[in-house]
């Protein structure tokens, strides 16, 4: 839900990217709650995360300001999207280990609905409105969401969370493209920088 109120308010490769970084978080939790342990690299990738969100969030003054306060919302969002995700990956691990993959998946698909309904409920009002044009886009959206989550946990079953969630952190790269293409997003040279940082966290988690 924080992730797609991000994307009202933020650039969708920003606010993408600070979302899907919640490998250091999960790493954490891993560390406290799993009996993980964390390398150098690991370490090293959690200080270029937090650096590249402080980067992100940084706010020189200049320009509109109501653009920017709406951007910075984004951020926001999407910030707390990466701390409900590395949360929702450390936990599966355990709850997983406990119950199985098909169990886990079959709960998540009766209690994520039930959270979107009383979201939409009180977000729309219960208003619903199919895209005018191009709405195939609607139908492979929710594909890829639904096998983007069975496919996660799948994975935390078969492999270890602290190398799974970094792993899944380079879909990013495909949102940039995407956003870059089809919705013409430009980034400024501090973005750029602060993305930068991020992408080279990504494959510090596996060493």
């Amino acid at each position: 839900m924080t992730y797609y109120e991000s994307l009202k308010h933020g650039k969708v490769s920003i606010v993408g990217t600070v979302a899907g970084a919640y490998a250091p978080w999960t790493v954490v939790l891993a560390l406290v709650f799993l009996g993980e342990t964390m390398s150098l690299g690991e370490g090293i990738g959690v200080v270029l995360v937090v650096m590249s969100m402080l980067v992100f969030t940084y706010s020189t003054g200049n320009g509109n300001n109501g653009k920017k306060k709406t951007e910075l919302l984004g951020v926001a969002f999407a910030i707390c999207s990466l701390f409900f995700w590395g949360t929702s990956a450390a936990m599966a691990k355990g709850s997983i280990s406990d119950i199985g993959d098909t169990n886990f998946i079959g709960v998540y698909a009766l209690v994520v609905p039930s959270i979107w309904v009383v979201y939409w409920l009180a977000r729309e009002k219960g208003k619903f409105e199919r895209p005018k044009s191009n709405g195939w886009l609607l139908e492979l959206s929710f594909l890829c969401l639904a096998g983007g989550g069975i496919t996660l946990y799948l994975a935390i079953q078969n492999g270890n969370v602290s190398i799974v969630s970094p792993i899944t952190n380079l879909y990013p790269l495909l949102t940039i493209v995407v956003a870059k293409a089809r919705l013409k997003e430009q980034l400024n040279l501090r973005q750029i920088i602060a993305l930068a940082m991020l992408f080279i966290s990504v494959p510090l988690f596996s060493f």
